[in-house]
């Protein structure tokens, strides 16, 4: 899908930037995009996004550290 929107995080109930990812009956799976988390948001709590929202950069991105791996109890 990836359509630019706005959505209500459900830990703080304020407004992100978001990307819609895939969509069910009632809920649809979005993507933050400032933060890199996603969620299961109800289709009540989805807008789209403004043309001057979309031009703002994603400020997340996917990224590792070379040589790191994790601790062996984890």
């Amino acid at each position: 899908m990836g359509m630019p929107c706005v959505a209500k995080y459900s830990a703080d109930n304020n407004w992100y930037r978001g990307e819609i990812t895939s969509c069910m009956e009632s809920s649809c799976t979005v993507v933050f995009i400032d933060y890199g988390n996603s969620e299961d948001i109800s289709k009540q709590d989805i807008y789209p996004a403004s043309s001057s929202l979309i031009e703002i950069p994603c400020q997340a991105f996917k990224c590792t550290l070379l040589g790191v791996s994790p601790h062996p109890g984890m």
